[in-house]
């Protein structure tokens, strides 16, 4: 999730003073948010990557919509890998996450119009982290040992989402509209923030929808659409590090590629994903994007009226400047989600 503290994982005899070990203290806190936002709600690696088009054939228009019947199960798992290289002060910290989320979709209720009423569910999650000069950090919902000594603020967080429920409604072409988080999923994240976190975060019902909000799929166009055609999305906005020292916006198009040449039922969609800095008044961070490519494909199944996978890649070169130093980062990540039988 967003909320999520500091001191979660790094053990006191490591922990970095200012402008000693900067490139090592933001690579890594970097990463930790972006890991834990992730497992909170699964769609949020279509705002965190981007897709690139091809060659699309010319179709006929025709609209893209979801398809929910009432009492069906929809079974996703998504799988993180990120691997990150931080150079600065002429030392070089490389880090690696791989991070499987396993969630489902039940559908509630589905009125005439095709909005359909689904519960969120996440069912697993596991997580493998080496971030030197931590120890390195594996965990699994499933399994019922401790969690491992220096690292039992960032497992409880993880425990807290594993099992967490809320409820939407969403419309035919895959706008999610009135988010409901049941008391009991609140009190979960309440229980395992850590006491006195320095961020100042706190955990309530309007921040967890609004970062859900953020998070969602993206709607389909409301009228038919043929191949080639683009339409856009709201942007995205992900914190650097916590407390944040900058804000990256993403601004999502989208285009349709028309059907899979694979599968006839199938249809292909591209994102182009550009991103931004936004400083944050008052903070002494320069952060400046100097390389970024994105590539993947989503497929939604027009026979199940669902979507079916996503394969997506992104790489990002960063220049941090700060206290007068440089701090180059390197990360090339991808995430992959399927429809699970």
């Amino acid at each position: 999730m967003l909320f999520v503290g500091r001191s979660a994982v790094r053990r006191s005899s490591t922990r970095g003073r200012p402008g000693t070990d900067l490139g090592s203290r933001w690579g890594f806190r970097r990463m930790r948010i972006q890991a834990l936002r992730s497992g909170s709600w699964a769609f949020v690696l279509l705002g965190a990557a981007g897709l690139t088009s091809t060659g699309a054939r010319a179709t006929a228009a025709e609209p893209l919509r979801w398809t929910f019947r009432q009492g069906e199960t929809l079974k996703y798992a998504l799988e993180q890998k990120m691997t990150t290289s931080t150079k600065g002060n002429g030392v070089e910290r490389k880090s690696t996450r791989n991070h499987t989320l396993n969630f489902s979709w039940t559908v509630l209720a589905v009125e005439p119009s095709g909005e359909a009423r689904i519960r969120h569910k996440t069912e697993r999650i596991r997580m493998k982290a080496d971030m030197p000069p931590l120890l390195p950090f594996q965990f699994d919902s499933a399994e019922t040992k401790g969690d491992p000594p220096g690292f039992e603020a960032m497992s409880r967080i993880l425990r807290a989402e594993a099992g967490a429920e809320f409820s939407f409604r969403m419309k035919p072409n895959g706008e999610i509209i009135d988010i409901e988080v049941p008391a009991e999923t609140l009190k979960r994240y309440k229980d395992a923030m850590p006491e006195g976190r320095p961020d100042g975060g706190e955990v309530n019902e309007k921040a967890i929808k609004d970062n859900l909000m953020q998070a969602s799929p993206p709607a389909f166009p409301a009228n038919p659409i043929e191949a080639g055609q683009t339409w856009s999305a709201r942007p995205s906005e992900v914190p650097l590090m916590q407390p944040p020292i900058a804000t990256l916006i993403l601004d999502r198009t989208f285009t349709f590629q028309g059907p899979d040449p694979a599968s006839p039922a199938s249809r292909l969609i591209g994102v182009q994903t550009t991103a931004r800095v936004e400083p944050i008044p008052g903070v002494d961070f320069k952060i400046a994007i100097r390389k970024q490519d994105g590539h993947g494909t989503m497929t939604l199944d027009t026979s199940s009226g669902h979507v079916t996978s996503t394969q997506l890649a992104l790489n990002m070169e960063l220049v941090v400047t700060a206290q007068g130093q440089n701090y180059e980062q390197t990360s090339d990540s991808s995430s992959t989600m399927t429809l699970q039988p």
